[in-house]
This record gives C-alpha cells, sequence and structure tokens, in this order.
C-alpha cells in the first residue's frame, strides 16, 4: 500500500511539472517606441492618446452660384491652399427608394472612430489579454524556487504479516494518525507528502524566468504592432467611407445637371428647335447617373459595414462622415529623406522589437538545454506534526514529529542523446527566431518606401487633378450657356457635364489616396495613430 502511495505521488508531481513546463510558452512585450520624437522628426505634431482630435475637411464639389469657378468658395476648416473645389449644395438629392432616412445614420469623425476602435475592437482586446497571459506565465517561472506548502491528516491500519529487515515474516495488527504539516506518515519513513516540498530542475530556475520575461516583451510589442494595424484599418476604412459619401454627392450632382440638360433637350425637342434622337440620349443618360446614385449608396453602406466591424458595433449601424468637404490632410514631412524613415523604422517598429525579443527567448532556452545536464535538481522537504500509533485499534503515544529531506541529482536524459536532441532543436528555434527578424525588417523597409513613394507621388496628383476641375467647370458653365441660348450642341454640354464628374471623382481619388498613403507611411515608420494631432494636420 505504501508503494502505491509513492507511484501515485510521484506520477501527480510529473504530470503537474509538464503541464506547468507546456503552459510557459507565450510573452512579449514592445518597449514603448520614441513615438514622439519621431512625431517631432516628422514635423507632425501629437498629442495624447486620450485627447480626442477634431475632425479633417474632405472635398465637396459643386459650383458657385454664379457659376464662376474662380470664385468657388474656400470650405471651411480646410487648409488655406487646399484648392478643394466646392459648389451649391443640393437641397433635394435623389436617393433610391431603399435609402435610409438621415434619423438612420449615425454622423462619426475619425478621430472618434479611432476611440472606439481602442476600447472595443476584440483583436486589440485579445492581443492585451495575450500580455497578461504572459505575464502571468513569467510570474509562474519566477517562483520555481518556492516550495508548495500540504497540510492533512492521514490514519494508517494494518493487519497481518509484515518482513522485518532481518527478512523474518512477522504478524503485525497496528495502526497510526498523523496530523500537520505533510500527509502520509506511516512507520519509520517521512511522510509521503511532505508539508514544505522543493522540487525542481535547476536550469529550468535559472533560466525560464529569463526567457519568460523576453515571451512577455515580445506580447507587449506584438500588441503594439496590432493597435498600430488596427488603427490603420480604421483609418482607412473611414477613408473609404469619406470616398464614398463623397462619390455620392458628386453623383447626385451630376444627375442634376443631366437632367437639367434633359429637360433642355425635351423643351426643344418639342418646341421644333431640336432633335427628338438628342432628348432620348439624354433619357438614356439620365438613366446611367440614376445607377451611379444606387452603386454609390451601395458603396458608401459597405464601407460603414465593414468600419462597423472594425469598430465594434452593431451590423446594422449606417455611419455617416461628418466632413462636408474633402482635403489634402498634412500628416508628414514629404520633405523628410527616406533613409531617415528606414532609420525610424529600425527603431520604432514595434514587429522589429518582438522579433529582438523572440530571438533573446530561444537563446535563453538554448542555455537552459546546455546547462541541463550540468546542473542538479533539486530536492527538499520539510514536515511538522502529531504522530501516534499503537497495537490493534489503540493509538497512544501522540506526541510532535518534524522530519526534514533534501537531495540533489544529475540526470543525462536517454543516456545524453535526449539532452543533445534537445540542444540541436533549441539551436534551431535561435536560427528561426534571426531569420524570421530578418523577414521582418525586409517587410518593414519595403512598407516605408512603398508608402514614401505613394505620398510624393499621389501629393503631386492632387494639383493636377484641382487644376482639372476648374477647367471642367469653366468648360461645362461654356456650354450650358450656349445651349440655353440654342446656340450649342447637346452632346457638348453632356460631354462637359461627363468631364466635370469625372474631374471630381479624380481629384477625390487623388486626395483619398493620398490621406491613406500619409497613414500607411506613419504606421510603417512606427507611429501610432492614436497619436496624430488631425486637427493640426488639417489646418497646416
Amino acid at each position: 500500500m505504501l508503494s502505491l502511495w509513492r507511484i501515485t505521488w510521484i506520477c501527480g508531481i510529473g504530470v503537474a511539472m509538464i503541464g506547468g513546463c507546456a503552459s510557459q510558452r507565450t510573452q512579449v512585450a514592445p518597449k514603448p517606441s520614441n513615438s514622439n520624437r519621431a512625431a517631432q522628426e516628422l514635423a507632425v505634431p501629437s498629442v495624447s492618446a486620450t485627447r480626442p482630435a477634431s475632425t479633417i475637411v474632405p472635398v465637396h464639389y459643386v459650383e458657385s452660384q454664379n457659376g464662376d469657378p474662380s470664385t468657388l468658395p474656400t470650405p471651411r476648416n480646410a487648409p488655406a491652399d487646399s484648392g478643394a473645389v466646392i459648389a451649391e449644395n443640393i437641397a433635394t438629392p435623389l436617393p433610391p427608394a431603399n435609402a435610409l432616412r438621415d434619423s438612420d445614420q449615425y454622423p462619426l469623425d475619425l478621430s472618434t472612430a479611432i476611440k472606439l476602435a481602442g476600447d472595443q475592437n476584440p483583436m486589440i482586446a485579445l492581443a492585451q489579454e495575450q500580455i497578461r497571459q504572459a505575464m502571468a506565465i513569467q510570474e509562474a517561472a519566477e517562483t520555481l524556487w518556492l516550495p508548495s506548502i500540504h497540510a492533512g491528516a492521514s490514519w494508517n491500519r494494518h493487519e497481518g504479516t509484515l518482513q522485518d529487515t532481518s527478512g523474518n515474516i512477522i504478524e503485525s495488527n497496528r495502526n497510526s494518525l498523523y496530523t500537520g504539516l505533510g500527509n502520509g506518515a506511516v512507520g519509520a519513513g517521512s511522510p509521503v507528502v511532505p508539508g514544505l516540498q522543493a522540487n525542481f530542475n535547476l536550469a529550468e530556475a535559472l533560466y525560464r524566468p529569463l526567457a519568460a520575461r523576453q515571451r512577455r516583451e515580445a506580447r507587449q510589442a506584438a500588441a503594439a504592432a496590432v493597435f498600430n494595424n488596427t488603427l490603420l484599418q480604421v483609418c482607412q476604412g473611414y477613408l473609404e467611407l469619406l470616398r464614398a459619401s463623397q462619390d455620392s454627392v458628386i453623383s447626385v450632382e451630376s444627375y442634376k445637371h443631366t437632367k437639367q440638360l434633359v429637360d433642355l433637350t425635351g423643351k426643344y425637342a418639342s418646341a421644333g428647335q431640336g432633335l427628338k434622337s438628342d432628348a432620348d440620349r439624354m433619357q438614356a443618360e439620365l438613366a446611367l447617373r440614376e445607377n451611379d446614385i444606387q452603386r454609390a449608396e451601395e458603396t458608401s453602406a459597405v464601407a460603414s459595414a465593414r468600419l462597423n466591424e472594425l469598430l465594434g458595433l452593431e451590423p446594422g449601424i449606417q455611419l455617416k462622415p461628418v466632413e462636408k468637404v474633402v482635403a489634402p490632410w498634412n500628416l508628414v514631412n514629404v520633405d523628410t529623406p527616406l533613409a531617415c524613415l528606414i532609420d525610424r523604422g529600425y527603431r520604432n517598429r514595434p514587429e522589429l522589437t518582438e522579433s529582438r525579443a523572440l530571438i533573446e527567448e530561444a537563446r535563453q532556452n538554448l542555455h537552459r538545454e546546455e546547462a541541463s545536464w550540468k546542473l542538479p535538481h533539486v530536492a527538499v522537504g520539510a514536515s511538522y506534526g502529531g504522530f501516534g500509533g499503537g497495537m490493534a485499534g489503540s493509538i497512544t503515544d501522540f506526541s510532535d514529529r518534524v522530519d526534514f529531506d533534501a537531495g540533489a541529482y544529475w540526470e543525462l536524459r536517454n543516456l545524453g542523446f535526449g539532452d543533445e536532441s534537445a540542444r540541436r532543436a533549441a539551436q534551431s528555434e535561435v536560427g528561426i527566431a534571426s531569420l524570421r527578424r530578418s523577414i521582418v525588417t525586409d517587410r518593414v523597409v519595403r512598407e516605408i518606401a512603398e508608402a514614401y513613394a505613394q505620398v510624393r507621388a499621389r501629393g503631386r496628383q492632387i494639383a493636377t487633378a484641382r487644376q482639372g476641375i476648374l477647367a471642367a467647370q469653366t468648360s461645362y458653365q461654356a456650354n450650358l450657356t450656349r445651349i440655353q441660348n440654342v446656340q450649342g450642341l447637346p452632346i457638348e454640354t453632356l460631354q462637359a457635364i461627363q468631364a466635370l464628374t469625372g474631374a471630381q471623382r479624380e481629384y477625390l481619388r487623388a486626395v483619398i489616396d493620398y490621406n491613406t498613403a500619409q497613414f500607411a507611411l506613419l504606421r510603417a515608420v512606427g507611429w501610432r495613430l492614436c497619436e496624430v494631432d488631425l486637427e493640426s494636420a488639417a489646418h497646416r
């Protein structure tokens, strides 16, 4: 019976140790990067993540009351030199019949979207939970030196034969009782379960806490990367919602212009001053413009649904950007040399911090395997309690009892072949972590160079697109005046409407793509997007 107790106890300890080792994977902590310094170098003011940044200004395309492009008003709050083109607001747009009412739409600005994502996005919450898990595993690794406490009571009764130390078989009828720190005290041996027990591999106790600390740092860095990536997706999602909203305005304006042309050609055809074929062609064009409105509404609903997912909102909510006009946001200094941006990326990207921590974790695990056969396993046990017993059913001579045991032993797993295999596996883990860091480094450089090229190229496209809008506005007004005076052809005015619509959409594309590229560049150099001062960016 005693042997069975010992076997059960040893198996239980083995299972517990295996479970503890298996649970010790995790980690990572990104050390706070120099985001504020990077922000200053990029010439972009930074603010606290908890401070609500003001909204940014986009673009509305509508003509002025007098039709003179040179007198187009500048959007309120837009950069002074943004050149955003505006036109009259359409009092009664022509949305599809199933479009949501204004009361069903929820206004949203980018700073609010960023805050909602930080509070409610499940990917960010998951990354934070992984940090807490890694911290708990680190704390457990740092307590391997500490003993466990066992307290309880045990009663033993034996009837029948026993063998004494001389080999003689004797008849025995006895029982014993033990209470206090420890359990399972029988006869002359120490308690099966010591009251205070420490049993650990010295190499594990030395190196596992170091590896767990690196894992926690890696988890923290990974969480920072998830945070940045999620906020980039939110910014991109918001800009797509803004693009869809502004495209809807363009579609409605184009519909209005085409409807005006339909009315003119219809009147001229009825009066015999124009061709019915021209009126029919304008009707066909008007149908296309109606479908443009339908598609714009569809795109807006899809963009809203995707942004809802990132913000953790109910899928049925229809979001609507608060901006009335769209304009370029000045988030980065485009004159900063690419080499400087790459250097900042090396210093600030949390993915690189994570890679460095994982390499160091793998090295600590390698040191543990290299030392495992050199350092002993240590087992220490101490028990204190009351013990008594006697013949038959009596328990007498109950008194204090103290037991102390200590031992150390060395282990060569599988005749040493197991240790050698474990060392080679740990060496491979170091190599794998180093190669992954090289892959991440190359990706970081590529992302910075790609976003840098996009920002510079798209910034130049904005000025060209702005000139295109001004020219298209002038052409449209001139052709509209001519056909109103029965001097021009309907096709000329239609082409002018199409050119104006195309120019407006090109400007919208250039501005949204430019702003998107700037957010991508900020994230690429490791700057937390929640620290961007949107108010300053919109007014610079």
